[in-house]
């Protein structure tokens, strides 16, 4: 039995791929390393879709806008600890006057070693990563190489595999799904307009059904905003308690 058998079936992959994207890059390394010597095909899809600060961090204002004004104040602070200067301009910029003060502030007064900072970054592609699941981030959008198929585990058992002399920019092209006779509806590869037309021929209109969605993001949207402000508020305690600590 391979080590890759027991993530072959549906949802596989993306364990595998949260585990390489909380392991350090040693770590990383050898597993790939592994998987590779068993599955060359999966090894370039995981590298492919992985997630980290760096690719985070890369994309555009409009996105980066919603990812830092989720993240505690410490988390976004030890990550951004030893960067260049221009590096962490840009990420701040995407803040308010106050919001990028106070992780400047912050960032003057800690001084994580080189594992907390890294822990940092694992919270940060943890957070992006619910963030994605919760349909706030959509990567089709953001990148389209990245974006996880539903049904990836089976297009890896048939994907070709285009490779050059640079081992890094070889790409896993994965083939469309079948379409089904059974005359089930597959929302993972439809389009907006096909949906909209979905739905109408089951009665409700695109206007009524967009209307519904709006409502409950904005539903969503306002639990998620009081669920940050609750652990800013637990963070601060915290750091209270641990400078109280200090002085005691």
């Amino acid at each position: 039995m391979g080590m890759l058998d027991r993530y072959k079936k549906k949802g596989g992959f993306f364990q595998l791929l949260q585990l390489l994207e909380t392991s350090n890059a040693k770590k990383q390394e050898q597993f790939l390393g592994l998987i590779g010597a068993e599955n060359k095909v999966w090894e370039l899809a995981l590298k492919q879709k992985m997630l980290d600060t760096s690719k985070i961090f890369s994309w555009p204002s409009e996105y980066l806008v919603e990812i830092v004004s989720r993240l505690q104040v410490l988390t976004l602070s030890g990550a951004l600890q030893g960067e260049s200067p221009e590096y962490v301009d840009r990420i701040l910029n995407t803040l308010g006057p106050i919001g990028k003060r106070k992780i400047l502030d912050q960032m003057a007064e800690i001084k994580p070693n080189p594992g907390e900072k890294v822990a940092c970054q694992f919270r940060i592609v943890s957070e992006v990563r619910s963030m994605i699941q919760q349909g706030y981030i959509k990567l089709e959008k953001v990148d389209e190489s990245l974006a996880i198929d539903e049904n990836i585990e089976e297009k890896l058992a048939h994907a070709p595999v285009d490779t050059s002399n640079d081992l890094s920019k070889s790409k896993v092209h994965l083939s469309e799904p079948e379409k089904s006779n059974s005359g089930g509806l597959d929302f993972s590869i439809a389009d907006r307009s096909s949906r909209e037309e979905i739905e109408v021929s089951r009665g409700m209109a695109p206007n009524a059904l967009e209307e519904e969605v709006r409502l409950l993001r904005k539903k969503v949207n306002s639990i998620m905003q009081e669920n940050l402000n609750l652990k800013n508020e637990n963070q601060i305690y915290k750091d209270k308690l641990a400078q109280i600590k200090k002085i005691a």
